[in-house]
């Protein structure tokens, strides 16, 4: 009778060592999400504004044609603008995976 309980309390703390590495797990995921969105947010703010003044700046140079220098100014702000947008997608795709999935 001793070696069954013995048998069973040693079964019963390998499950409860496994729940609690796989409860670690989780909480170790969750932070990453948190952290994941903490990034994005702090990121997006700057792409935003960097994607916002290439376009004025830009159509400002296609207003006044002078102040472009053979058109590699456009094609830098075009780089700009198309790059900022691409970070803009990873943000988005980070945040996402940060969302809370039911």
């Amino acid at each position: 009778m001793d070696a069954y309980l013995e048998q069973r309390v040693d079964e019963k703390t390998r499950e409860l060592k496994q729940a609690h590495q796989h409860m670690l797990h989780v909480e170790k995921m969750a932070t990453i999400g948190k952290m994941a969105a903490v990034v994005a947010h702090e990121i997006n703010n700057p792409l935003s504004g960097i994607l916002t003044y290439s376009k004025l700046v830009s159509a400002g140079l296609t207003r006044t044609p002078s102040l472009c220098q053979a058109g590699r100014d456009e094609g830098s702000l075009d780089l700009i603008a198309s790059e900022s947008k691409r970070c803009g997608e990873l943000v988005k795709n980070l945040l996402s995976f940060s969302r809370v999935s039911p």
